[in-house]
C-alpha cells in the first residue's frame, strides 16, 4: 500500500513538473533546448565495498530545456541486467564551467523495483548525481556521471547503490525536428 501511494505521488509530481517546465520555457526562451540523454554503465559498482549485485545498466532521461536560471526539470528510467528498474524525476543544475564543458549536479526521487538486485529497503529512493560533459557544435553532449541512490534512511536496510554512467545527450529538436 505504501509503495502504491509513493508511486501515485511520484506520478502527480511528474505531471506538475512537466506543466511547470512548459511555463518556464515560455518565460526563459533564450536557453530552452530539451535533451534526450541515453546512458549505459555499471549499476551497483561496489565502490562501497559490496559488489556482489553489480550489473550492467542502460537508461534514458528527458531533460527539459525550460529552466529557472540554471535549474532544469528531468525524468528518467533505468534498467539493469538483474531485472531492476528505477523510474525517477527531479531537477538538475546545468552550469557551463569552461568553453564547451558542462557540470551538471542533479537530485531526483523515484520508485525502484530491485528484481534480482540489491535489497535497498524501500521502493521510494532518492538519487544524487554529478555529471561532467563536453558539448559538441551541434549541442549534443558526451559525458560521465557518478550517482548515489538510497532511501535516505526512511527504512532499513539502507545500503545505497553507486552507479557509473557514460551519457550521450542529444537535442530533441535534432531527433524530431522543431
Amino acid at each position: 500500500m505504501f509503495a502504491m501511494r509513493g508511486l501515485a505521488a511520484l506520478a502527480i509530481g511528474l505531471c506538475v513538473l512537466s506543466t511547470s517546465a512548459a511555463r518556464a520555457e515560455q518565460l526563459f526562451p533564450e536557453h530552452n533546448t530539451s535533451h534526450l540523454a541515453l546512458q549505459a554503465g555499471v549499476w551497483d559498482s561496489g565502490i562501497n565495498g559490496n559488489h556482489n549485485k553489480r550489473a550492467g545498466a542502460f537508461g534514458a532521461e528527458y531533460r527539459w530545456g525550460a529552466h529557472l536560471w540554471v535549474v532544469h526539470p528531468f525524468i528518467g528510467l533505468n534498467a539493469n541486467s538483474r531485472a531492476g528498474v528505477f523510474g525517477y524525476g527531479g531537477i538538475l543544475f546545468d552550469v557551463s564551467v569552461i568553453d564547451r564543458f558542462w557540470f551538471t549536479p542533479s537530485f531526483a526521487v523515484g520508485g525502484y523495483h530491485r528484481g534480482g538486485g540489491k535489497d535497498v529497503g524501500s521502493v521510494i529512493q532518492f538519487r544524487s548525481a554529478l555529471e561532467l560533459s563536453y558539448e559538441f557544435g551541434n549541442k549534443s553532449r558526451l559525458g560521465v556521471r557518478f550517482e548515489h541512490i538510497s532511501n535516505a534512511g526512511i527504512k532499513q536496510p539502507n545500503p545505497g547503490i553507486e552507479n557509473f554512467w557514460l551519457v550521450y545527450s542529444v537535442p530533441v529538436s535534432k531527433l524530431f525536428g522543431k
